[in-house]
C-alpha cells in the first residue's frame, strides 16, 4: 500500500534483470546497488522496504543473497581511536551480498564534532565506492534527522538515492489491515 516512488524504482531493476537475461549481447548496466536513503517516521516501513531491497537485488542478480543486516550506531562506534572504522568494517564484511541496513543512521551525525561518527562514514563511503555491487546499503531514519545526516558527508548524498516515506493515511492503514 502507498510508495508508488520505490515501487517504481524496484519495477525498473526488475525490468532491466528481466531484459539482461534474454538478452545477454544487449545488457543494460544495472544502477549503484543501489544505496538508499529511506526517511520516515516510525512505522512507515523502512526496515521492512530495505529488507524487500535485498529480496530484489537478489532476484535481479544484482546481489548474491539479498540478506539485511541491521545494525544501528552502537554496532559501528568504538570506544577508542581506530575502534569504529574496524567495526564498520566488520558490519561491512557480514553484509557482503546483501544489504547492510543503517537504522537511526542521523545518529552517526547528531553529536557536533563527533569523531567516531565521521569515521564510520568515512569508512561507509570508501566501501560504496570499492565495494559498489558487492553489497548495498540503506540508512534510515527521521526526515529532518537524515537530511543532517547526508550533509556531513557530500559523499553520501552523490553515492545514495533519497526516498520519502509519508505516514499512512487511515483509509492505507485499513487496507493493510484487510490484507492481514
Amino acid at each position: 500500500i502507498g510508495y508508488e516512488s520505490i515501487k517504481e524504482e524496484l519495477r525498473k531493476l526488475l525490468k532491466t534483470a528481466e531484459f539482461n537475461k534474454t538478452n545477454p549481447n544487449g545488457v543494460i548496466g544495472m544502477t549503484e546497488r543501489l544505496h538508499w536513503v529511506l526517511e520516515g517516521n516510525p512505522g512507515t516501513g523502512k526496515t521492512t522496504i530495505a529488507n524487500l531491497i535485498g529480496q530484489v537485488y537478489k532476484e535481479c542478480g544484482i546481489l548474491q543473497n539479498g540478506r539485511t543486516i541491521k545494525v544501528t550506531r552502537s554496532d559501528l562506534i568504538g570506544t577508542h581511536i581506530g575502534e569504529s572504522e574496524k567495526r564498520t568494517r566488520r558490519c561491512i564484511e557480514k553484509a557482503m551480498g546483501g544489504v547492510l541496513f543503517i537504522d537511526e543512521a542521523y545518529s552517526l551525525t547528531q553529536s557536533e564534532g563527533d569523531l567516531y561518527g565521521k569515521a564510520v562514514i568515512t569508512e561507509l563511503v570508501e566501501a560504496m565506492e570499492t565495494l559498489n555491487g558487492e553489497f548495498a546499503v540503506v540508512c534510515a531514519g527521521y526526515p529532518d534527522d537524515m537530511e543532517d545526516f547526508l550533509k556531513a558527508n557530500s559523499g553520501l548524498a552523490s553515492r545514495m538515492k533519497k526516498f520519502i516515506l509519508e505516514d499512512y493515511t487511515s483509509d492505507e492503514l485499513v487496507r493493510i489491515f484487510q490484507l492481514k
